[in-house]
């Protein structure tokens, strides 16, 4: 009966570890994946307002368009979370979304 609970335990111990280094590699790469993703929105960002600043218009709204792309990052920008709020309870002045 030991024999079996330490084969048990061993298998557990085997299959756990290496579900935990998947799991924590995982994260590593959604993590990278989300900063390029960041990296590229916000490029792209820059280039429409260069070419809206060049056509004489008006440039896009920091918070509007970061929270159309990613609500939780846009939520981190200073002077976004309240802005989000405000929206999401109703002011539709609050967003250009």
């Amino acid at each position: 009966m030991k024999i079996v609970r330490l084969i048990a335990l061993a298998v557990m111990a085997t299959a756990l570890s290496g579900c935990a280094a998947a799991l924590v590699g995982g994260l590593f790469y959604n993590s990278a994946k989300t900063y390029e993703q960041k990296q590229k929105f916000t490029a792209d960002y820059n280039q429409q307002n260069l070419e809206r600043e060049k056509a004489g218009l008006k440039p896009l709204d920091w918070c509007s368009q970061t929270y159309k792309f990613d609500k939780g990052w846009a939520a981190e920008a200073p002077g976004c979370a309240e802005r989000i709020l405000r929206y999401e309870k109703g002011d539709t002045a609050a967003l250009q979304v």
